[in-house]
């Protein structure tokens, strides 16, 4: 029998992991195909919580040695990874794009260090155009676009889109504080705590990149 390619996958880093959120994607996912991807030392998080990843990749100088034994005789798939020209998101990242899997969730992508979390938001730049990624904390969905985009809204909420690290010509529908072919820059000019005022929201842009912070209602 042959077997069913899996094309999404959820990755999880070593930041912050919302256990909530993580339960509640879990569960709307449920007998969906799609496999968890653990990154390093979230793998500790993963094994307090009884949830078995498909694959485990980095370096490994981040998982408990029990949390590694374990996690091997119950069959998940150590892929260590042991260069340091990639950390270990984007090494999960370039594995999952290279088995197919170019549906991407990251959950767990900041929230304990700064610098890793900047880090993380240029890697989601580097990859936007190669496969769908996004981000997902316990409020937000973080994602990049260079074109367009537009989706189903609730009247009030907060929207943030930034410049990463320009973009001009930038129209959008259904925000409090509309932009008419305006532009957007990190350290002139910002879009955020903007607010819904329509169940659809548009985005466009002429040029540049456009880093989107939207709420997810958990959605996924």
């Amino acid at each position: 029998m042959k077997r069913h390619k899996i094309n999404r996958c959820l990755i999880v880093c070593d930041g912050y992991i919302g256990k909530r959120l993580l339960n509640i994607y879990l569960k709307k996912n449920e007998g969906s195909s799609f496999a968890i991807i653990s990154a390093d030392g979230a793998s500790n998080v993963l094994h307090l919580l009884n949830i078995k990843p498909r694959y485990i990749i980095g370096d490994l100088d981040s998982i408990f040695p029990d949390v590694l034994s374990s996690f091997i005789n119950s069959g998940v798939s150590i892929k260590r990874i042991i260069e340091q020209e990639h950390n270990d998101l984007e090494k999960c990242i370039m594995f999952s794009i290279s088995k197919g899997m170019n549906d991407i969730t990251v959950i767990g992508y900041g929230g304990n260090r700064i610098d890793h979390t900047i880090n993380n938001f240029s890697i989601l730049k580097k990859y936007y155009k190669k496969c769908s990624i996004r981000f997902i904390d316990d409020e937000f969905e973080v994602f990049m676009i260079n074109k367009k985009t537009e989706f189903d809204y609730k009247r009030g909420e907060i929207i943030s889109i930034m410049g990463f690290p320009k973009a001009d010509g930038i129209v959008t529908e259904g925000l409090q504080y509309p932009l008419k072919n305006e532009s957007l820059e990190i350290g002139k000019r910002e879009g955020a705590l903007n607010r819904a005022i329509s169940d659809k929201i548009k985005i466009s842009l002429k040029k540049g990149e456009l880093l989107i912070f939207k709420k997810h209602f958990n959605t996924f």
